[in-house]
């Protein structure tokens, strides 16, 4: 065949392959008796040789001359060292001794291809050899609307029509693609319900020739003022074997003859081919570009980091791609349905019930894609939608919307199928990726939200910081921590009118009360209406969570949203843990609350044991006091009755004597000694006596720092000659103390005295009176403290006995302190000492109220 030249046929070759996906083809020729390769793509040099050879063996040869009988399409395994793949398919040309190799087994579309590659060189060839087909050229091959231009314009010229248009036969439409005088033609579809009369060429099979007499006349298309001017009309069928390809329109302005039509019927055999070639070509070239397109849509959002990443880059590469005038994304969330859309640089959401949506019916369609056509009046004309589909789900729709009327065409939607099935998976491995690292994320959450409750044993505390870290974590709107036994809540919130506890008291009983109904946690993406209805704060959707301790319900987690859909197993999950958590500490610190009350109550045990220790010993302790001046007291009456009438006599005849004696008398003074010491033995009688004494004794209610103001002016000489400075701390508003006045005055007096003879060197005496609590009932105390010598460790337990003194030498005779100790236990207090070696003494009276 020489028709086509080397150059030609390698390029048409490749340009094959390019589009079937071969990986070699070769033309070959056994015009000078031997099958010689003419043209190659995909295989050279030493191998091109090898291959040379082999069809060129007898067997072989047999076998592709064989193929020339049959006409028909043949495979065989080629074991060429090097070849791939070594199955070869061989394609006979009609008409010549000529034939096409093709590595590999190809697919129908493939094989179609090839087909009318081989038919269409075939008529080159034809044409060659003189045959008339004026209207084909070389230049058609590959070049669809040079093509239908050639093919249009031909015959127009030949049948001496006035004009015309050529329509493409693609999923039931005819697609208006070429006109001649036709412009209002240009770009139009017709559907066998628009055009019923040009659809009777699908079943004719030949062309319909008609004139303004024929019945037929008033239901062809007639696209502008020069038709509607004709008398003649013609329709030509383009068929492939059984399949028609185009369909083409003449008219003119005289009918058609029937020489005229069979010869149209003849040009449109010869031609048909070619048009099926160039559609076929054009199909293949579109394949090969959505493969691209479906590629580089890939590598686009592939890398993207997330669900709204990925929708957004989709969004860029539509906009690209089909350069829709609007476009938006559903996915499906249960009952509903989450819509994104594209505006400016922003990416736009809004979340509604499914029903709600315009476009919700056709999530629920049977056609997974479709183009739809608004009407006149629409602001968008033109509408094309695909489902995502993944694991045999719908789980969204993409819409692509233009306002030119029918401005999607069925490859279009083959493409939008096949990018939203792709999308579909990419969208749900992103949000099983996301939902992941959320889940991991929000557990690493929980676990700092523990970390911070279990080092707290104060349920209160705990419950409000649980909800005050959910809402600085997890960003919730509202949450609401609760506890039954004790009743303890926590509340918190991004909105002040939300934390409130009359608003969020109303929310959360409506939650608990829901939760407790069912039994169950629950996550509600939907609120009834008449929550909103009560509070100023709108919630759309929340999560509520059982504490449960085995069988009962001992508290609930709560949160929520101002927004529906907006929680999802993740937030039911994380919360779920976070309870499970919260329920163990709760358990803990109850534990250790009761642990602590036990132990408190131990404490408070064992103090009272030791109160009551003390108060034995001390009583012990007063009994054996007791039991020492009981003695003491008995010794000092019989003492003092021995002693007393002696020291009388002594007395009386001493002063007698001392009248008698002359002043200037050596033995006066000596008498005087004698009398005083007499005097002062009959004094130290008395006090026994007095000690030893159990005379009723009157007691009244008085004014305790009345007391010491009486007493005091009694010392206030005393302590000015020994440089001692006097404060007196007196509480004011004491209650009355009921006393034996002049006993009290007694003590005062003593324990002043001692202070007194503490501070040879001066120093400060300080009085203070004050009401205290001992044993659990109110007590009037005064202390005496000074700033002297102080008392010795190991004499601080024996000061009150009788006769203990550590003052002999300066006349002390031990009895001071014992008979104060003995008047305040008779009124029932309290004496007390304590005391420091060179920093003083402070001796304490407690007297019962």
């Amino acid at each position: 065949m020489r028709s086509l030249d080397r150059e030609k046929l390698e390029s048409l070759l490749r340009e094959a392959c390019l589009l079937t996906q071969a990986s070699w083809a070769v033309w070959a020729d056994r015009a000078s008796g031997t099958w010689q390769i003419i043209a190659a793509h995909g295989i050279r040099g030493p191998l091109l040789v090898r291959l040379t050879a082999h069809i060129q063996q007898t067997t072989v040869d047999s076998w592709m001359c064989g193929a020339f009988s049959s006409n028909a399409l043949r495979s065989r395994t080629f074991p060429i060292e090097g070849l791939s793949p070594k199955r070869v398919m061989l394609l006979p040309v009609p008409g010549t001794f000529s034939a096409i190799l093709v590595s590999g087994e190809l697919e129908k579309e493939g094989r179609r291809l090839w087909r009318s590659l081989a038919a269409m060189l075939s008529m080159f060839h034809a044409e060659a050899q003189g045959r008339n087909v004026s209207l084909l050229s070389e230049r058609l091959l590959g070049d669809l609307p040079h093509v239908l231009e050639i093919v249009l314009e031909e015959l127009v010229k030949m049948m001496q029509a006035e004009g015309g248009w050529l329509a493409v036969h693609r999923a039931e439409r005819l697609e208006i693609r070429y006109q001649l005088h036709c412009p209002n033609s240009q770009g139009k579809t017709l559907s066998p319900e628009g055009a019923p009369l040009v659809y009777r060429l699908l079943r004719a099979r030949e062309p319909i020739a008609l004139d303004p007499s024929r019945p037929e006349w008033k239901y062809l298309p007639f696209f502008g003022e020069g038709e509607n001017q004709a008398r003649g009309w013609l329709g030509i069928p383009f068929y492939a074997g059984n399949r028609l390809i185009a369909v083409l329109v003449l008219w003119r302005k005289t009918p058609f003859l029937p020489g005229e039509k069979k010869e149209a019927e003849k040009q449109a055999r010869m031609a048909g081919p070619v048009l099926e070639a160039s559609l076929l070509f054009e199909e293949m070239a579109g394949y090969l570009h959505r493969l691209a397109l479906l590629n580089d849509f890939v590598l686009t959002i592939s890398a993207a980091q997330s669900v709204e990443q990925i929708i957004r880059r989709t969004f860029a590469f539509l906009a690209r791609s089909f350069s829709p005038d609007g476009a938006f994304l559903l996915l499906l969330n249960g009952e509903m349905v989450r819509e994104y859309r594209p505006q400016d640089s922003r990416l736009e959401t809004r979340t509604m019930p499914l029903a709600m949506h315009p476009f919700g019916e056709y999530l629920a369609a049977r056609r997974r894609s479709n183009i739809l056509e608004g009407a006149e009046g629409e602001e968008m004309r033109s509408t094309l939608y695909a489902h995502l589909r993944h694991r045999g789900q719908t789980i969204g729709l993409l819409v692509l919307q233009r306002r030119m009327p029918k401005a999607f065409k069925s490859h279009d939607e083959q493409l939008l199928g096949v990018l939203s099935g792709h999308l579909a998976s990419l969208i749900e491995y992103s949000q099983l990726r996301e939902e992941a690292e959320a889940r991991a994320r929000r557990l690493g959450l929980i676990h700092e939200v523990v970390e911070q409750i279990i080092v707290s044993s104060d349920l209160n505390e705990i419950v409000q910081i649980v909800a005050d870290l959910l809402v600085e974590y997890f960003h919730y709107e509202f949450v609401q921590v609760q506890l039954f036994d004790p009743p303890l809540s926590g509340f918190a919130g991004k909105h002040p009118e939300i934390a409130t506890a009359i608003h969020g008291e109303k929310f959360a009983r409506f939650l608990t009360q829901r939760a407790l109904q069912e039994g169950r946690s629950l996550l509600l993406n939907t609120l009834p209406a008449e929550i909103n209805e009560e509070l100023p704060w709108k919630p759309g959707s929340a999560v509520v969570v059982l504490l449960r301790e085995g069988a009962e319900v001992i508290g609930t987690l709560q949160v929520g949203s101002s927004q529906p859909q907006m929680f999802g197993e993740i937030d039911l999950l994380a919360l779920e843990s976070l309870a499970g958590v919260l329920r163990a500490v709760t358990r803990n610190v109850k534990q250790y609350i009761s642990l602590q009350r036990t132990v408190q109550e131990l404490r408070a045990t064992q103090e009272q044991l030791q109160q009551q220790m003390e108060i034995q010993q001390m009583t012990e302790r007063r009994l054996l006091q007791a039991a020492k001046l009981a003695a003491v007291g008995e010794m000092a009456a019989s003492v003092a009755h021995e002693l007393n009438n002696p020291l009388t006599s002594v007395v009386g005849f001493g002063e007698l004597v001392l009248e008698s004696l002359p002043e200037d008398s050596t033995a006066h003074a000596d008498m005087q000694i004698v009398l005083r010491e007499a005097r002062r033995a009959r004094e130290v009688v008395r006090r026994l006596l007095d000690f030893a004494r159990q005379g009723e004794i009157t007691r009244t209610r008085y004014d305790f720092n009345q007391i010491i103001q009486e007493v005091f002016p009694l010392v206030r000489h005393l302590l000015h000659l020994n440089g001692i400075r006097a404060h007196l701390e007196l509480a004011d508003g004491l209650p009355w103390v009921y006393v034996s006045v002049n006993q009290i005055k007694q003590v005062l007096l003593n324990l002043i005295h001692n202070a007194i003879q503490a501070m040879p060197l001066g120093g400060d005496l300080i009085i203070v009176t004050r009401q205290g609590e001992r044993q659990h009932r109110p007590w009037i105390v005064c202390q005496v403290k000074d700033t002297g010598i102080g008392i010795p460790p190991e004499h601080q337990e024996r000061i009150f006995e009788p006769f203990f003194t550590t003052k002999a030498q300066q006349g002390g005779t031990g009895l001071g302190l014992s008979i104060s100790y003995n008047i305040i236990t008779d009124h029932g207090g309290m004496i007390e000492v304590q005391s420091e070696p060179q920093k003083g003494s402070c001796f304490s009276i407690w007297l019962p109220l």
